[in-house]
């Protein structure tokens, strides 16, 4: 069979080896070439309907540069570098159609109380057959796979899925690209890559990046904060997910959708193409709402974002539900009283949906400590060398950083929430919200707060 070589927009060529291309071809994998990167973001970003297919691989081939560049010298090394590769190409296999979305309505019901439910059918794709046969032919064991995923393998997973690892750095750089959105997804990765080593943290070996490159860490993790809030939770690409988890939900007891994703060579058909067609085909009068949701989405008659609220932690370090909180602001500060609004006029209540985001930052430590991924200082004369920090400690200890964005250690977490009304009600939402906002009492101007 051999090595292939894949010509991609991101990485210019990237190579395969036996065992990858074996993995590349089987049916079950290929059908991520059917199944969107963005989901929704088409809606806005045109140009953004590339593949999960594609970004498997981009994930793989940095998943090796980080492989080989850290365990360089290291007998193991041919190993690592070929179990980094290998969980990095088929960290993605669990998705279906419409990846998140799919996630939130399908898996939900599959796998309650596990918030991605792709990466648990992941796991009981690779344990099954063929895909298990493959990995076992060429020396591979799902559990050592399994165990990069779960991060008892933390190496491994901090340069696969860490907070700079190679399946975030290739989303930004993928999904910037055809976003037109370059200007946030501009990464230095070669420069990240080439400052990366093991280091002992606490007496533990872990994967450290070198103080002098925070510049490029704070600009990353900036560039994907706003990658963030301007693609994947653009008002508009949200309600387009919402329009297709409407679809979805609508389709899972027309089209057996439960029992077809356990059973995986009936999954391994499930697609976004092949879904719309059955929706769009079926003769069940049951299949209609799902139908009406479809069109709907073909046509970009999309739920209009009225309403915008950003709800932030409280207090640094206290233990919340976020989601609920914004949840319930929401229900609060608009919805009952759009609804009130209304019932006191005897007219029907317009149909809204609350929508999250997740919980979003500028930029936190907290991934980093999680993943247990830290800053190795040696070259100040101001700090003891060779010394193992935070990257929590590394900002602090940085004065233009504190100046650029406040004081790290206050840093708030917050989300976006956002009410949806139909397409049909979203013009008597606008207008009852208006009135509504006019009935306020208004404050009384105190230009005595102005400094001067």
């Amino acid at each position: 069979m051999g090595s292939k070589t894949v010509r991609d927009p991101i990485h210019n060529n990237i190579i395969l080896d036996e065992a990858e291309v074996a993995i590349v071809d089987t049916p079950m994998f290929q059908r991520l070439r059917w199944i969107s990167q963005l989901s929704g973001v088409r809606m806005v970003y045109p140009s953004g309907t590339h593949n999960r297919l594609a970004h498997s691989m981009g994930v793989m081939h940095i998943a090796g540069l980080y492989a080989e560049k850290i365990f360089d010298g290291e007998p193991e090394k041919r190993e690592m570098v070929k179990t980094a590769r290998m969980a990095a190409l088929v960290h993605d296999i669990g998705h279906s159609a419409f990846s998140h979305q799919w996630d939130d309505i399908v898996y939900k019901r599959i796998y309650p109380g596990i918030p991605h439910g792709h990466d648990k059918h992941r796991d009981v794709i690779m344990s099954s057959s063929p895909l298990s046969d493959i990995l076992g032919d060429f020396g591979f064991s799902p559990s050592d796979l399994a165990a990069v995923w779960s991060g008892d393998s933390p190496l491994l997973h901090s340069i696969v899925q860490g907070a700079l690892g190679a399946d975030r750095l290739d989303f930004m750089l993928r999904d910037s690209y055809f976003c037109g959105s370059t200007h946030f997804g501009s990464l230095p990765i070669r420069r990240l890559i080439d400052n990366t080593l093991i280091s002992d943290h606490d007496g533990t070996p872990s994967v450290h990046y070198r103080f002098k490159i925070l510049d490029d860490i704070y600009s990353v993790l900036i560039g994907r904060f706003f990658l963030y809030k301007t693609i994947y939770f653009h008002k508009t690409s949200r309600a387009a997910d919402i329009l297709i988890q409407q679809m979805l939900e609508s389709s899972i007891e027309p089209l057996d959708l439960l029992t077809r994703t356990k059973d995986l060579d009936t999954f391994t058909d499930i697609n976004e193409y092949s879904l719309m067609g059955e929706i769009m085909s079926s003769s069940d009068p049951a299949i209609e709402p799902a139908r009406h949701a479809a069109r709907r989405l073909f046509h970009r008659i999309l739920p209009k974002a009225v309403y915008e609220g950003i709800y932030t932690d409280p207090q640094i370090g206290m233990e919340i539900d976020l989601n609920k909180l914004s949840r319930e602001a929401a229900e609060n500060e608009f919805i009952s009283k759009i609804n009130s609004y209304f019932e006191a006029r005897n007219e029907p209540l317009p149909k809204l949906t609350t929508d999250l985001t997740y919980r979003l930052s500028t930029i936190s430590s907290d991934e980093f400590d999680v993943s247990r991924i830290f800053i190795f200082s040696n070259s100040s004369r101001n700090r003891p060398v060779n010394r193992s920090i935070t990257l929590q400690e590394a900002l602090s200890e940085t004065r233009y950083i504190r100046g650029l964005s406040g004081d790290p250690t206050s840093s708030s977490k917050f989300i976006i929430t956002r009410v949806y009304a139909d397409p049909d009600d979203a013009d008597r939402v606008t207008s009852a919200w208006s009135e509504i906002f006019k009935s306020k009492p208004k404050r009384k101007r105190d230009v005595s707060t102005t400094s001067y």
